[in-house]
């Protein structure tokens, strides 16, 4: 398993829906800057904290997501409600005003495939070095079955994978070069096979079992290369030796659960199974007391426990393993602090929302050969209370992250930043956290910290150091340093943000509202009435913003007529959206 594998992994989100307000206030005297209110991370596939008074309803198709919403419309005029409306895409969204309930109609994009790939086309040309990105793109092209492509960014992914980061120190430590590089052959040669470059396959394959002669994966995909040369008996002794392997594994394996390895543990670090990595870890070291992975994932399960000086000790008796590790030093540096003056305290303990629970998923680095077993992991136990964890220790990180998780529901937005910040000062890296501040800067309105963190997040991308990959958060991230910037009169930042945005979103009408401003506020007349025109073109609920806007550009230019006949279409909008 693979250090991207493992940061890919997370089972912790603090995301769930962030109510920034009223919308924005469609007159002629606009607010130049406006926060979004746009949350990325609870579009998120991943697990999310419950939320009162939502439902969401999944259909078939997006004519089926329609028909759902105009029906409870319907319904609602029928009975004198009063209700807002919002359609974003193939999500249709009705907030009931009487008894503040939310209901979401949502469809899945049947273009979704082909623009995820796209996007995340352009996020690895934004930040080439990622190796977690390519990893994620060669997925994309092997579902697209664009094989050539699929093989290119998994080598490229592994050359990045091959970085001096500390879990990849720590996971080349842990295994033997000749069973990964068996690995290796055993995928590029899974690529050759879907091409149908049988030839090419095979001498991969055969390299991959003369390091690893037990390696099943690649007796598997050499026998069907050779079925596909009519090499009949070729494929039989393959598929023999398969059969005894299998039999073999099955006989020696005496429980459906993992290893117990140092690289196990670290994986239930990232899900928060800290209890259980702590367990893992200290069994491995029984064994091999100079186990990087075991003692990495001692560290950090402590450091997430709140135990500040048995982290700092397994941190020390990592260092002579990865000798002079900048990743290592940075990752201790709050401990001297923390060691000295304890757990930051508990926020409002009342906010605590529910504790997540323990995903199933399925590790990207799968091996690869064709319809395999499910290799699916599951939760070993039931979640663990966050409110009793508050109560039995000090500095628990899941605690405060519950805390932030409520926090969140509730809009307390100043009391959530000040939990962001226990967090951080914790692990000051934390991807998830970093998102986090981003959404919650932005709704304060806080421009310096806004650009602040998506700085430091685009800086771990740009090093590839980022935790689990959200593309969704990319062109929010942008688009929210554009508001930033714009906020803080930096007008050709702003754009140089949005026109990157526009480029990972292009059917997003705010990101061209956006770019709009910027353009009308830097005294582009022209280019302004162009963004506000396609935002009009793209904007599904049919607002009266994106007139108003216009009309103001039109009047700068001199078009009277054509601001004149804006403003009047606005008026109408605002009319019209009064009466529902």
């Amino acid at each position: 398993m693979t250090p991207a594998t493992l940061r890919q992994v997370s089972a912790f989100l603090l995301a769930t829906s962030l109510t920034v307000g009223p919308a924005l206030a469609l007159a002629e005297d606009i607010d130049e800057v406006r926060p979004h209110g746009f949350t990325p991370s609870e579009q998120s596939g991943s697990m999310h904290f419950p939320r009162p008074n939502r439902r969401e309803m999944q259909a078939s198709s997006p004519e089926e997501a329609q028909k759902m919403a105009d029906t409870m419309k319907t319904s609602l005029d029928a009975q004198h409600q009063k209700y807002s409306y919002k359609q974003d895409g193939f999500t249709h969204t009705i907030v009931v005003e009487s008894t503040k309930k939310t209901v979401v109609f949502r469809a899945a994009n049947p273009n979704a495939a082909k623009q995820e790939l796209r996007k995340t086309q352009i996020i690895s040309e934004l930040f080439p070095k990622n190796g977690q990105i390519a990893s994620l793109l060669s997925r994309l092209y092997e579902e697209d079955k664009n094989w050539s492509k699929a093989s290119e960014y998994f080598r490229k992914a592994n050359t990045l994978c091959n970085n001096d980061t500390l879990d990849n120190t720590v996971n080349n430590l842990e295994i033997k070069q000749a069973a990964r590089e068996a690995r290796l052959q055993s995928h590029y040669a899974y690529f050759e096979l879907m091409m149908k470059h049988y030839e090419t396959a095979i001498k991969m394959l055969t390299k991959s079992i003369e390091l690893k002669p037990d390696y099943t994966t690649s007796y598997f995909n050499r026998a069907k290369a050779y079925r596909a040369l009519h090499k009949n008996d070729l494929a039989e002794k393959d598929e023999k030796k398969l059969k005894e392997l299998t039999q073999k594994e099955n006989r020696n394996s005496q429980s459906v659960r993992p290893p117990a390895d140092g690289v196990w543990a670290l994986l239930m670090v990232e899900i928060y199974a800290l209890e259980e990595a702590l367990r893992i870890a200290d069994t491995t070291l029984l064994k091999e007391p100079n186990s990087a992975s075991a003692i990495l994932a001692q560290a950090r399960a402590n450091l997430r426990l709140g135990r500040y000086a048995k982290a700092l000790a397994s941190y020390k008796k990592l260092e002579p393993l990865v000798k002079d590790s900048a990743d290592l030093k940075a990752e201790m540096a709050p401990l001297a602090t923390l060691t000295k003056q304890g757990p930051p305290p508990y926020g409002d303990l009342s906010a605590i929302a529910a504790m997540p629970q323990t995903a199933t998923f399925t590790p990207h680095g799968r091996e690869r050969q064709g319809r395999g077993h499910d290799q699916s992991i599951r939760p070993l136990a039931a979640p663990l209370s966050a409110s009793k964890l508050a109560a039995d220790h000090k500095g628990d990180y899941r605690v405060y992250a519950a805390i932030c998780a409520g926090l969140k529901q509730k809009s307390q937005l100043k009391e959530l930043d000040s939990e962001l910040n226990k967090m951080l000062s914790i692990i000051p890296d934390d991807t998830k956290v970093i998102e986090q501040k981003i959404e919650t800067a932005e709704a304060m309105r806080d421009w310096s910290s806004t650009e602040k963190y998506c700085n430091i997040y685009f800086a771990q991308l740009a090093q590839g150091k980022n935790g689990p990959m959200k593309t969704e958060f990319v062109p929010y991230a942008y688009s929210a340093r554009a508001l930033a910037r714009r906020a803080q009169k930096n007008f050709a930042g702003a754009i140089e943000d949005d026109t990157i945005a526009i480029k990972l979103a292009p059917e997003s009408a705010l990101t061209y509202r956006d770019r709009g401003d910027a353009y009308r506020q830097s005294g582009k007349y022209d280019l302004a009435v162009a963004d506000y025109t396609k935002a009009i073109q793209l904007d599904s609920a049919q607002g009266s913003s994106n007139y108003w806007r216009r009309a103001k550009a039109y009047e700068k230019l001199n078009q009277a007529a054509l601001a004149k006949q804006d403003s009047e279409t606005a008026k109408k909008l605002d009319q019209a959206q009064s009466k529902i």
